[in-house]
């Protein structure tokens, strides 16, 4: 009976599998709450370079910025550190 081998080719495909899965999982496991903020105007902000800080320390990062459906503010989208979630 001839027996069957799995080429050697096949080693590269399922290593970079594998490291793509274990990025993914730490990226999802790194990353904290997303949450939404109701603000009156959009002075200064900047989708992917406004932090958000406390007591100076840098704890998320706007995402997403967009009218409300009634057109009388802005709501926000953030994406917090893995280390605010407590907040």
């Amino acid at each position: 009976k001839p027996q069957k081998q799995i080429s050697a080719i096949w080693i590269v495909p399922i290593l970079a599998l594998a490291m793509g899965a274990w990025m993914l999982f730490q990226y999802i496991n790194s990353t904290g709450p997303q949450i939404t903020l109701q603000l009156p105007t959009a002075d200064g902000i900047e989708v992917g370079k406004t932090e958000i800080r406390a007591l100076n320390v840098k704890v998320g990062l706007i995402t997403e910025v967009t009218l409300s459906e009634n057109y009388d503010h802005i709501i926000a989208k953030a994406q917090m550190n893995k280390d605010a979630e407590r907040m």
